[in-house]
Order: C-alpha cells, then structure tokens, then sequence
C-alpha cells in the first residue's frame, strides 16, 4: 500500500544579520540557519485518502451488483442454468484467454483480462502451477499485543497477515481506487464465482487459517472458514460414503456379549471404543459413541440466535422452545450414546459426558444440578432414541450452510462489502505505517459498532501516518540534526539537496530590532509577507514623587 508523500512547508530562520547594512535577507548568504519543518493543514496522504475512499462507501446502500447491472439477473437465476452451465472461473477465463474454451461468458466487466487475471493469480495463487505468490504455511492471527508496545490499531479485528483475506481487501482497494466502483464490483463478482466454484468441485479455499470459524477474526475471514468446513465436509462425506463398511458402523462384542444373546433390534451401534473400565449401571461395558461434531458458525449467526432467545419472550412455552433449541446437540449426543449403549441410563450418560455432574462417592449418584425439577437434561433423555449419528438428522447441513454463504456475499450491498474489506484494510495499513516508523497507541475501543470503530482506527491510522512522514522528511533534510539549531555546512548542502538545489522564493520575512539602553531594552519586530505586521514593546522609566 502507497504510504505517505505528504507536502511540507520548509520554515527558515536566518540570524546575526549586521545592522544598517544593506542587504536582501538571501537566505544562502545568511550566517546561521536553523530550520522548522511544518506541515499544512488538512493534509492528504497517501495511505490514509485510499482507506477513506472505501470508507465512504458505508453510506452507499445500493446493492454492488447493480454497478454491473446484474442484480436481477444474480437474483433470478433458472435453476437449471445453475446445472448445465458452470459460473465463470479462473480456469474458464484463461482458457478463453489461449483461445481454447469455445464457450465464452456474455458479461464482460470493466477489468480487462491481462490486468484481472494476475489479481486472481494472486488472490487464488493455487489455480496456477508456477508456485508464486504461495500464501503461508501457518496462518495465524496475532491477538496479544507484543513486548515492544502497543500495536497500532490493534483493537480492528482482521484476519492473518498475508491470507486471502488480506490479499483481497488491499487490491480492492487500490482497484477501487484507480478504477471506481465499478472495478470493485467486478473484482467481487469474479471472487464470489470462485467460491462458488470451488465448492462445486470441493476445492477449498487457500489463504485461510484452518478451523472453525474464529470469532476473534473479522467476519469476511469467518465466513471462509465456514465454507472450507462446508467443502471438508463434504469430502469427508464422499469418502465415508465410497468405504463405507460394517466395521466402521457396529462395534464387534466383547466376550461374553456375543451378538446371538441380543434381538436384533438391540444390538449396540456406533461405538467408538470402550472408556477404560468403566461399566453402565446394569454392569455392561460403557462405550464412547460416535457423534456429530457440533455445528459451526460465525458471529453473525451467533448475534441472531441471541436475538431470537430474547424475541421468544419468558413465558412457559417459550422456555421450553428455547430449550430445545439450546440442546439440538445434546439430544444427539444422547441418541447415539443409547444407540452404543443399549439399556444405558441417564446417570450412564452424565458420567460420560459431563464429569462434574456425577459424584463418585457411594458407588456414583448425580450431581444436584441433575436432580433439579424441570431439568432439560432429563427431558431431553425421556425423548432420545437409540439412533446413531450416521442416521440422525445432520446438525450441520454443508450444503445449504455454503449455499447461504455465497448468496450471502453475492447480495451485499456496497456498505456491505465495504465493512467486510475495512477490517484488513485498515489493519495492512497500520502494519505499513508501523514499518515507516510510525508508533503504535494504548488506544482501546468497545460497547461502539463497526463503523465508529473505523472511524477511530481511520483518525489513529492518519495521525500516526502524519507523524511518520514528518519523521521521514526530518531525516531526509535534517540527516541526524534537531529542529531549531544551527545548521553546519554538511546539513545546509543536504538542505539544498532536499530542496533541489534552490531555495524557492521566500514566503515571509521577519526584522527584529532590539536597542538596549540606560532604560530598559526596547524591541519592534516587523513581519513582511502578503501584508506588514509590525509589533513593538518600549519602555520608559518615570519617578513618580
């Protein structure tokens, strides 16, 4: 990202000038120099007039795909077309770009091929064979602060420095920057008909840190992380579909259980393996089931579910809703520990799954939580089925979750997009700056929302962006001197050096007269420029008898 190239105001003080000597006040013949850098107000620099291009974009509520004109025609896709025709890619544009792919796409955006194709390259650096451009092998996100200070807008949640995230924001923003809007919005059509793509083939996405979603990372960066788990899922669905096997459904009996003593419609299922020596109440064997792994989501899937707990109200029946739906995976769990367990109880099931619910003591009894009237632990068992998790009803559906993901980023709005793209763009920024010198704040921001905390990164990016060129442009005509001393002969040629070698014309001129007498010491001061300013302080004894 650009950085600085601010404009400075070059303030020269010349002293020790003879009186009454007839003189032009040039700078070069004056005997002493000291120098004053200062810059103009309402300064534009580089770094942070690219960042407040996207920021204003909060105020745009138009949707982005109505700069290309494809709002409706995103919106109202034929679903068989969503069959038989695959969505532009990379690999599609660059076999239209060697002339080998016979079908072409109608919408040609404003970005020509030679100049879209290496940002693709780069933002999705897997879909070519060269090896440039490989993001990192450990993405991760730094979320202490180090022991050198405080980072400089470190309270904007980003994403890992250098992942596809990062990558995406800045070149949207200089495209933006160079192109408008319009080349913004091409960027992010091409970029979400990749996503879409490479869920189609089950490629996941590079250049995002592995997981479930982080939700101490910014949202664009979640939203990926969830649809690489869509995309891994899904894998993993093929494959335990393709060497599906007995073994890997039923576990084989111990001695002593052989599967003849036990109807057919009791037989264990799903078990993962034995826990130690643990044994159920009925003196059987305890198995470990299989379970479905908790469903993923990010922070805004988070936030409606909180919503929707308050909108139910305190009431009975609401209660009882917002029990269920808190333990969707607890009732699952329970289902398939029976399905592994047959004949197992409640105490069976708590002893396994929560530890700190069971007391040991006096051959093993529950905890007091568990004995509470209207507990939904109990509940939830007097409903479960012995079901295994291969055969229970998914709590993750991979395909509609990546599904909504991609309608999701294809139906922001401009401030949508822009309040995605901030977070790493504010965050590149700031790690730009701090390698120009500038220093980091002990600034903290919380209980605002987003966009008031971009506009107090924005303010902390600029003042720090400010400071920083100040110190470059210091170095570069000062060297090693201080503002306010004399200049030696080495600094006044770098001075020259710095200013091309001329002075430009004098801007303002200043005379200061001072006359010590028997009195007190008189003083005027004149100050030529556009105008004269002339001050003066005399002083006059009087006796008063």
């Amino acid at each position: 990202m650009d950085f600085g190239k601010p404009r400075l105001g070059l303030w020269m003080t010349v002293t020790r000038v003879p009186f009454l000597c007839q003189t032009d006040i040039d700078p070069l013949m004056a005997p002493t120099w000291t120098l004053t850098l200062k810059m103009r107000e309402n300064i534009n620099f580089q770094l942070s007039e690219l960042i407040g291009k996207v920021m204003e974009l909060l105020d745009n509520s138009y949707l982005l795909m109505d700069t290309l004109g494809l709002s409706k025609s995103l919106g109202l896709v034929n679903p068989l077309n969503k069959i038989t025709e695959a969505p532009i890619t990379i690999s599609k544009l660059v076999k239209a770009a060697m002339g080998h792919g016979r079908h072409t796409s109608e919408f040609k955006g404003p970005i020509s091929d030679e100049l879209l194709m290496p940002l693709l390259y780069y933002i999705f650096p897997d879909a070519v064979e060269d090896g440039t451009h490989i993001y990192p092998p450990d993405l991760k996100m730094e979320f202490k602060q180090d022991g050198n200070g405080s980072k400089l807008c470190s309270y904007v949640k980003s994403s890992p420095e250098d992942c596809l995230v990062w990558r995406l924001s800045v070149t949207a923003a200089k495209l933006h920057d160079a192109g408008g809007l319009s080349y913004l919005a091409h960027l992010w059509y091409e970029f979400i008909q990749e996503l879409q793509y490479r869920w189609e083939m089950q490629i996941p996405v590079p250049g995002i840190a592995e997981g479930t979603p982080n939700a101490r990372t910014c949202l664009l960066h979640q939203k990926l992380q969830l649809l690489n788990c869509c995309i891994k899922r899904t894998i993993e669905g093929n494959v335990n579909t393709t060497g599906h096997s007995s073994e890997e459904e039923f576990f084989d009996c111990s001695e002593g259980e052989g599967a003849e003593e036990q109807p057919p419609w009791d037989r264990p299922v799903g078990r993962l393996h034995r826990l130690g020596e643990a044994t159920l109440k009925n003196g059987a064997p305890l198995y470990v089931p299989r379970t479905q792994d908790p469903a993923p989501k990010t922070e805004d899937q988070l936030e409606e579910d909180a919503e929707l707990m308050v909108r139910l109200g305190d009431d009975a029946k609401a209660s009882e809703l917002r029990a269920r739906m808190m333990s969707a995976s607890l009732l699952s769990d329970m289902e398939a520990f029976k399905a592994a367990n047959p004949g197992a109880e409640l105490c069976d099931f708590v002893r396994w799954y929560s530890p700190r619910d069971w007391k040991s003591d006096d051959g093993g009894a529950l905890g007091e939580r568990m004995l509470l009237p209207g507990n939904p632990w109990v509940e939830a068992w007097n409903v479960a089925r012995p079901v295994p998790a291969s055969r229970q009803r998914r709590l993750f559906d991979e395909t509609r979750e990546a599904e909504q993901i991609l309608h999701f980023l294809r139906s922001r709005t401009v401030s949508g997009v822009a309040e995605l793209l901030l977070p790493a763009i504010i965050r590149a920024g700031a790690l730009r700056a701090t390698q120009e010198g500038a220093i980091g704040s002990s600034a903290s921001v919380g209980g605002v929302d987003a966009r008031r905390t971009f506009e107090i990164a924005v303010r902390e990016l600029y003042e720090a962006e400010k400071e920083a060129c100040r110190m470059l442009c210091r170095r570069k005509v000062l060297g090693g001197g201080e503002e306010g001393q004399a200049l030696d002969a080495a600094e006044r040629a770098r001075v020259l050096r710095a200013a091309g070698g001329v002075l430009p014309a004098v801007a303002r001129r200043e005379f200061t007269l001072r006359v010590r007498d028997a009195t007190a010491p008189q003083l005027m001061r004149a100050a030529l420029a556009d105008d004269i300013t002339i001050v003066g302080a005399f002083t006059e004894r009087i006796v008063c008898l």
